[in-house]
């Protein structure tokens, strides 16, 4: 089932160990997006890992997710503007650039 395997991996974004974190962020981008919304909670902060690599593969999987389903994150989302790494900024900028105004 995607959606269980779905919630299996957004857990494992969340490690320490690069090599899980990037499998996890690599098993999620090959998803359908139908089972992705539940994951856009763990993976926005991701946006602001020290690896650019999950950087860009969490920026990849929110391309992916329903602007209605990340406008409940958005908290999360504009703390990643105030990172000192302009790649997370752009991607948070990004993120927000999708979510519609009226469903904020």
């Amino acid at each position: 089932n995607n959606s269980a395997a779905a919630a299996i991996m957004a857990k494992r974004i969340g490690s320490e160990n690069w090599h899980v974190k990037m499998v996890a962020m690599m098993t999620l981008r090959k998803m359908g997006s139908k089972e992705l919304p539940p994951c856009t909670g763990p993976v926005v902060p991701r946006l602001g890992d020290h690896s650019m690599e999950v950087q860009r593969r969490a920026d990849e999987i929110l391309r992916r997710i329903e602007p209605t389903a990340m406008a409940q994150h958005i908290g999360t989302i504009v703390l990643q503007l105030d990172d000192p790494d302009w790649h997370t900024r752009r991607a948070a900028l990004e993120a927000l650039s999708r979510i519609d105004p009226a469903v904020v």
